[in-house]
Formats: structure tokens, C-alpha cells, sequence
């Protein structure tokens, strides 16, 4: 009984040690849970994460600087970012904190100092994505106010006599020459399928 320990023990020790050594292989064969995605930078509003070992980027949030225009409230996807292809939507940094995309922005807080002027009847606020050539993967999004995310985000913007509360939407458009997506009626579809994308509040 006692001859068997040891050659159990070094069994245990040798398969700790496989595993530690086949580790950065199964990261690196898992595309964004690898460490490739290493590096962040800002660009024209947005958090851009950069693997430049293959050239490839993907783009987190963006901040919105709260222009109500409609040329202000487009999302323009940026097709290259300090030479890196920007190919997915949202995604997950290093070894694997998610930075999805979400959209950044700064409203007031509703804490009964000044009246909501439509509590109960939210204006719509429409934002546009435009996807550009090179995406090929949405990855992480996050749209939605509570737990479960299922009702779009609110904006309070102050105005005279109190706040007025809005709730965001999105519509699509997408570059002719994209390969994976296309827009029906303003919403995003996948070319694969012709699948909806579910992930956006999309405008009604």
C-alpha cells in the first residue's frame, strides 16, 4: 500500500504539469479567451482592444458627447485602428475580461429634485450603427436597463421646467461590400442564415 503512494503522488505532479504546460496552447487556440488581445486604444470616441500580433482589432464602448443631431448620433465603426482591422463587435481582453460594446453616456439623475416631464410616455432617441467592411462577428453587446436587460436604455437630458426622459434605439446600415451582415428595414442581419441580429433595441 504504501509503495503505491509515491508513484501515485508523482502521476499527480506529472499531469499538473502537463496541464500547465498545454495551458497557453489552449488559450491561444481559443481566439479571444487567448492573451493575443492585449492592447487598447481610443479612437474618435471609442475603447478599440488590438491584437497586433495578427492585425486584428475589435471595438468596445463608445461615448456619445451627447450631440441630440442626427449626424451626431451615428456610430460609425472604425475600419482600421493604428493598422489593425477592426473585425468584431465587442469581445473579451487578455485572458478573458469582457469589454463588449456598449454605448457611453452621461445623463442626469432622475432623484426627484426636478420632475420627469414624460415618466410615463418615454420619447424614443434613435442611434445609428454603421458597420463597415471588415466586420465579421458580434461578439458581446450590452443594451438594456435592469437585471435581465429587457428594456432599452434611458437618457434624462434637462430642459426647461424639468427632465425629459429618453429611451435609445438603434438602426443599421453596413458597407455594400460587407461578406457576414446586411440591413433590412434598419435592422441588422447575418448573411449565414439570414439570421436577425438580437442583441439591439432596434428602432420600430
Amino acid at each position: 500500500m504504501f509503495r503505491t503512494f509515491p508513484i501515485f503522488r508523482t502521476s499527480l505532479i506529472l499531469r499538473a504539469f502537463l496541464i500547465l504546460l498545454m495551458f497557453p496552447v489552449f488559450l491561444t487556440s481559443c481566439g479571444d479567451w487567448s492573451l493575443s488581445y492585449s492592447e487598447t486604444a481610443k479612437y474618435e470616441g471609442w475603447d478599440i482592444v488590438l491584437d497586433k500580433d495578427h492585425s486584428r482589432a475589435f471595438a468596445a464602448a463608445y461615448r456619445w458627447d451627447g450631440d441630440m443631431s442626427e449626424e451626431g448620433r451615428r456610430v460609425v465603426i472604425p475600419e482600421t485602428v493604428e493598422g489593425c482591422t477592426v473585425k468584431k463587435l465587442g469581445g473579451y481582453f487578455g485572458r478573458g475580461l469582457p469589454m463588449p460594446f456598449s454605448l457611453s453616456y452621461y445623463s442626469e439623475n432622475p432623484d426627484g429634485t426636478l420632475p420627469v416631464l414624460n415618466e410615463e410616455d418615454p420619447e424614443p432617441l434613435v442611434f445609428t450603427l454603421v458597420v463597415n467592411r471588415s466586420l465579421s462577428e458580434i461578439e458581446n453587446v450590452r443594451m438594456g436597463e435592469g437585471t435581465d436587460g429587457n428594456t432599452p436604455d434611458r437618457l434624462y437630458r434637462k430642459e426647461e421646467g424639468g427632465l425629459r426622459l429618453y429611451e435609445i434605439y438603434w438602426r443599421a446600415e453596413a458597407d455594400e461590400g460587407n461578406q457576414d451582415f446586411y440591413v433590412k428595414n434598419g435592422r441588422l442581419y447575418g448573411k449565414k442564415g439570414d439570421r436577425p441580429v438580437i442583441d439591439f433595441f432596434w428602432a420600430p
